[in-house]
């Protein structure tokens, strides 16, 4: 039989499996699988750590709460009362129904709830509580953000990937990364270094740290560059040089 705190964690790990993937899907919009482009250039395909997993459709769940044996319960039907009565109290003050079971005791019938029913992961979000109801309100956000600046990411189908990985960065550096997508998507910036790009608090390490999303957002596999009429693979920023290992004397 299981505490409230185990069905808590089976709940909270499913939720971190399907939260991005149930943004998108409630946003209404159609991800359908990235097909090879025309000219042979390489689709923005997610990193295999940023792949979403289960659509919503994983919702609703029933989470099993365990049952207790026949044998036990004819031995100490009281403690699998008070597990019972426990789980209702819980569920009534978390408006989160139960299902149950008829289970023959001492030759009565009695009702035992068999699993917690939680519809979404709005309503897993809220029993979780702590920082995940304000997690999915900031990716319901930055998804319609993503999607209105650069509509590619929902036709090409890696926005949930995309939600998963912008998901821990600062508001700070998420305005950055928009900017970062717009200005080289409308830019060729080849031969530039990191610090000649014209985007105030724009660096080396912090471009290294995120050149794939930038690659992602500015659609540059598949776009061609404003200032050329070629098609480019990849954003043309030479890698900084490792820093001179300094000579030790013999």
């Amino acid at each position: 039989m299981k505490t409230i705190e185990q069905v808590l964690t089976d709940i909270e790990r499913r939720l971190s499996n399907t939260w991005a993937s149930y943004i998108t899907d409630t946003l209404g919009i159609t991800l359908p699988p990235a097909a090879a482009a025309d000219d042979g250039a390489v689709p923005t395909t997610p990193a295999p750590s940023e792949q979403p997993g289960p659509r919503a459709a994983s919702w609703p769940h029933d989470f099993p709460l365990g049952q207790p044996t026949s044998p036990n319960l004819a031995k100490d039907f009281a403690t699998a009362a008070t597990w019972a009565a426990s789980w209702r109290s819980w569920s009534a003050a978390h408006d989160t129904p139960l299902r149950t079971r008829t289970r023959r005791v001492h030759n009565t019938d009695q009702e035992l709830p068999t699993h917690l029913v939680v519809t979404d992961p709005d309503h897993a979000a809220r029993l979780c509580a702590r920082h995940w109801p304000q997690r999915l309100e900031r990716a319901r956000q930055r998804a319609n953000l993503l999607t209105d600046r650069f509509p590619h990411l929902a036709e090409a189908g890696p926005l949930a990937a995309t939600i998963t990985a912008v998901d821990e960065l600062s508001e700070t550096d998420f305005e950055l990364l928009c900017r970062a997508g717009t200005w080289f998507a409308e830019h060729d910036a080849t031969g530039l270094t990191p610090r000649q790009v014209p985007i105030e608090g724009l660096h080396a390490k912090w471009l290294n740290h995120r050149l794939e999303l930038v690659r992602r957002l500015s659609a540059r596999e598949r776009l061609e560059t404003p200032a050329t009429t070629s098609t480019t693979s990849a954003l043309h920023l030479p890698r900084p040089r490792p820093p001179r290992r300094r000579r030790t004397p013999a």
